[in-house]
């Protein structure tokens, strides 16, 4: 057990990593129809918001029910204990597998923000350690009311397990999917009145003037030139960090090259911010709001749905 929970403390170490936080000017986009800032003085995960997602959410989440999915474990793990701070009605976090060690990791972070006592209720109602019966046969999915449900997306009552959120987070995820359109479609099946994608974007306006990338542009890694490549590799050193499949596949190859190559989290797309703002609305929802996250090199989109 040991070994697990150094390794979701692992997860923990690298968010604290993260680069600076840059301070940008207001977005021009300004979120409206949702409750105005939440003071952060007197919070007791103060330290967290240090992260501008996380500050982000902590702004509008207040009063609402809310599921958490993605690729960062150590950014779930964290709003989960803002939005117990907050006395959200309903928390849930989704992905097909759930680390072990995560009650544990929920619990040791929380009592070192001082919410050691709201943790423990928590977990007394929702831990992972209930889920105890067998696997579904049709896909892994949990038997009991865990906190984090272990469940794909494609589940046909995946909305009922996350207790019909009013508030869906994404945190990382869509510029690592081979197929980002059909992951936003299924967030959307979720039905949730916001949508929030925290993701990774690239700036146009920081590329070589002529650049054939624009706002509205999204390249598939496996199928981009070695322009393209060499585009993008530049971009990333001069910001970092730099993905290592720029180094091990510097002119690019075929989904198959980046696959043998044995790359972690591959960066499957380079995406700009009209391009995620058109699948969000091909899903239904409106973006109503753009904050700059991660020191500008990721977005948060809010979305509401289309009525």
């Amino acid at each position: 057990m040991g070994h697990i929970v150094e390794r979701v403390h692992g997860w923990l170490q690298r968010l604290r990593r993260r680069p600076p936080v840059v301070v940008h000017a207001a977005p021009a986009e300004q979120l409206k129809l949702l409750p105005p800032p939440l003071e952060p003085q007197p919070l007791r995960c103060l330290p967290l918001l240090a992260d501008e997602g996380l500050a982000f959410l902590a702004t509008i989440m207040g009063g609402h029910s809310v599921a958490f999915s993605g690729w960062e474990v150590s950014r779930i793990i964290n709003a989960t204990l803002l939005g117990l701070e907050l006395g959200l009605p309903g928390i849930r976090a989704l992905a097909s597998d759930r680390p072990e060690g995560l009650d544990q990791a929920l619990l040791e972070q929380g009592e070192a923000l001082g919410l050691g006592a709201e943790v423990r209720a928590f977990l007394a109602r929702h831990g992972t350690g209930r889920d105890t019966g067998p696997a579904s046969e049709y896909h892994l999915t949990d038997t009991a009311d865990c906190w984090w449900v272990r469940a794909s997306l494609e589940h046909p009552d995946i909305r009922q397990r996350l207790d019909a959120p009013e508030i869906v987070v994404d945190f990382g995820t869509l510029f690592h999917e081979a197929d980002p359109r059909r992951r936003i479609l299924r967030l959307a099946e979720l039905r949730p009145r916001l949508l929030v994608l925290d993701t990774l974007i690239i700036d146009e306006t920081r590329l070589p003037e002529g650049s054939p990338f624009t706002a509205a542009s999204a390249w598939y890694v496996a199928a981009m030139t070695p322009e393209q490549t060499r585009l993008m590799a530049d971009y990333w050193r001069a910001i970092q960090p730099c993905p290592a499949q720029f180094d091990l596949l510097p002119h690019g190859g075929t989904r198959e090259d980046f696959r043998r190559a044995g790359l972690d989290a591959l960066w499957w797309w380079f995406m700009g911010r009209e391009a995620v703002r058109g699948m969000l609305l091909d899903a239904g929802y409106r973006v109503i709001s753009v904050t700059p996250s991660w020191g500008g090199r990721s977005a948060i989109f809010t979305a509401e749905a289309v009525a």
